[in-house]
């Protein structure tokens, strides 16, 4: 039994080499573009928050008068009350900022997603009219995972809320008639209970969403679908070959841990590089035009941590884009294999040729033909024949005026022509394949010229 999850590593190897190469400036900054949005330098943390420490000062060794009482510290520091105002203000527009920032990456995130999808189906990579025809599917998306998230944490977010409260706070807890008793009566095995079923309920919601992202979306892109019809249609397949997605799921956490490991090297030894040269620089313009914060030193430090960054996604970027591409060529070439209809990239067979999944006009459609003058016809475009490969008499068809000597010479010369094969969906010209200038008036019209074929 072949395990699809396996078989695909190599595989996408090498679909991953035919779709980045031969090199292409605008092809890989577009790709950039993608790759930006779907996360590839996502990273988190936030900087070191440090306490502040006060020092005592020394213990009178001899009796002291008693000082007179003092008044008590104003809590407020001696800060005007309308200025708290404002910098509360600032602090909660600033996260309001951040919260609706976030919400449009991800947005444009899950839109790129399909953009990407079209752009490994075809071969093209594009982004402003797919971005357009993608943008419902996208919003679809992105409000599936919205909800989802929301559903699970706002009780997971209430239930640790109960408990600081009840232990912390529980007049509060009394304020709202909650008696912090039940609360606090499950003891430490209910807060080990709700942590494991936190645990639980987040790899819950991280699997749905990673083979939301992963599968369902390519489902919804092949059958021009929405997230919850894409799921009961992906759900068929899932349990039909759980199997081998269980096998995928080992594999793909293996994989993730070995080219992670191998991605932070190779991006941290050059962003290392990058943040010492940024520090000296900052060090240096603080030398130069003191500590405080002038105009000059704001400028200054912005410009040279843009070009910090801008050096960083220089490095990064690269990298992302082929991490990107391998893993969402293995991951369409697992979901071909176990349903064909849903392939979405070539699928090698044993013997190594790739036609599920291909273009149109090529891997199983060129075997039906035996060239120019075989069954499929002049050029490689098919007639009508019976099931016993006999031509079918069209009543309609009339007669072409041509000589028997004509029929001849241009058999002649369809023999020694060069067999070629359409890539577009037309039809075949009119019967009697009259060469000369019309035939080519027409291929000039239609903007596509035909060649030996090279393969």
């Amino acid at each position: 039994m072949p395990w699809y999850a396996i078989d695909a590593i190599d595989d996408a190897i090498d679909s991953t080499r035919r779709f980045l190469f031969p090199f292409s400036l605008g092809r890989w900054l577009r790709l950039a573009v993608i790759v930006f949005f779907l996360g590839a330098l996502s990273t988190g943390g936030s900087p070191p928050s440090f306490g502040n420490f006060g020092g005592s000062g020394d213990v009178p060794t001899q009796p002291q008068p008693t000082p007179s009482p003092s008044p008590s510290p104003d809590p407020t520091g001696g800060v005007d009350p309308g200025t708290l105002t404002n910098i509360a203000l600032l602090v909660a527009g600033l996260v309001v900022f951040v919260i609706v920032l976030s919400l449009l990456f991800g947005l444009v995130g899950d839109v790129m997603r399909f953009v990407f999808l079209d752009a490994l189906r075809t071969g093209d990579v594009r982004i402003r009219t797919p971005f357009r025809r993608r943008l419902g599917k996208g919003i679809r998306l992105f409000v599936f995972k919205l909800v989802l998230s929301l559903a699970v944490n706002i009780p997971i977010v209430a239930g640790a809320a109960l408990f600081v409260l009840a232990f912390a706070a529980p007049e509060i807890l009394s304020g709202f008639g909650i008696a912090p008793g039940v609360v606090t009566g499950l003891g430490a095995i209910g807060f080990v209970a709700v942590f494991a079923l936190l645990a639980v309920v987040s790899i819950v919601l991280g699997l749905v969403v990673g083979l939301t992202n992963t599968f369902v979306t390519a489902v919804m892109l092949v059958d021009d679908t929405g997230v919850v019809e894409g799921w009961r249609r992906f759900w068929t397949t899932l349990r039909g070959e759980w199997k081998q997605y269980l096998v995928y799921l080992v594999m793909r956490a293996i994989l993730g841990i070995g080219v992670g490991i191998v991605t932070s090297i190779v991006v941290a030894i050059p962003a290392l590089v990058i943040g010492a040269i940024a520090v000296i620089v900052v060090i240096a313009i603080v030398s130069a035009f003191g500590a405080a914060l002038s105009p000059a030193t704001v400028v200054l430090g912005g410009l040279t941590l843009l070009v910090a960054f801008l050096a960083f996604l220089l490095v990064a970027l690269p990298v992302g884009i082929v991490v990107q591409t391998y893993f969402r060529t293995y991951e369409l070439m697992v979901l071909g294999r176990s349903n064909p209809r849903f392939a979405l990239v070539p699928i090698p067979d044993d013997d190594g040729d790739e036609n599920a999944g291909a273009e149109p006009g090529d891997g199983d459609e060129s075997d039906d033909g035996d060239g120019p003058g075989g069954a499929g016809g002049s050029g490689g475009f098919g007639d009508d024949r019976t099931d016993d490969g006999q031509p079918v008499d069209d009543p309609d068809d009339e007669p072409t005026g041509r000589s028997d000597a004509d029929s001849a010479d241009s058999a002649d010369s369809a023999d020694d022509s060069p067999s070629w094969q359409s890539t577009t969906d037309e039809t075949a010209p009119p019967s009697g394949g009259e060469s000369g200038g019309d035939g080519e008036s027409d291929d000039d019209d239609s903007g596509f010229k035909f060649g030996p074929d090279k393969r």
